[in-house]
């Protein structure tokens, strides 16, 4: 069995670098059309089932995908991104000023959260919930999973058995694809945060 964690496509928010979270934010055209090239890649993947949050910008990205595979896309609010409160909408740089110190927390805590959001910690149970149920269904199915950027990582974290507090060593970028096997009692990790299928695309 693969899983294919796929990252949504460039949104409107990654433009100005605005902290999106759990705010509903639509893709650009340009992340339309990484989810075209993206789709382009999985078509000999032999993929059974497309799984996505039910924010806008990850479900656009999986129906450009389902498309092109000819599946049907399953939205979850357990693949949305990790609950930001009052953080979201605002840049770095206005987190940093508006909620002094609050980053760095967040980044060193993995149970501390922002005001109104979600922790860390919070997002990980939910993850693994999602994970439980999927495997409960699927034994050899290959899968996509369409999400953000904190739940893919936590989604390769949880699957590789990877302390959470490594979560910060490594990136995902937008319509990247990481790719994690199962077979019988082992799991391992064919490839992280890969964006070879993006090269094509006009920049």
């Amino acid at each position: 069995m693969k899983i294919y964690i796929v990252r949504h496509g460039e949104s409107e928010w990654n433009i100005l670098k605005r902290t999106q979270g759990s705010k509903n934010t639509k893709l650009t055209q340009r992340g339309r059309e990484q989810a075209k090239l993206l789709s382009k890649r999985l078509l000999d993947a032999n993929i059974s089932h497309i799984y996505t949050s039910d924010l806008d910008r990850a479900y656009e990205t999986a129906n450009i995908i389902s498309e092109a595979l000819g599946l049907k896309v399953k939205a979850t609010k357990d693949l949305r991104e990790l609950s930001l409160g009052k953080w979201e909408g605002l840049s770095r740089n206005q987190i940093e000023d508006q909620f002094p110190k609050q980053l760095d927390s967040w980044h060193k805590d993995i149970n501390f959260k922002s005001h109104y959001g979600e922790s860390i910690t919070e997002a990980r149970i939910r993850v693994n919930w999602f994970l439980d149920s999927i495997f409960n269904y699927h034994k050899r199915n290959n899968i996509v999973l369409v999400s953000h950027a904190i739940i893919c990582k936590l989604l390769i974290t949880e699957l590789l058995k990877i302390p959470t507090q490594h979560l910060w060593s490594f990136k995902i970028d937008n319509a990247s694809i990481s790719i994690v096997e199962r077979r019988d009692l082992f799991t391992s990790s064919l490839t992280i945060n890969d964006t070879c299928h993006l090269k094509r695309q006009l920049i």
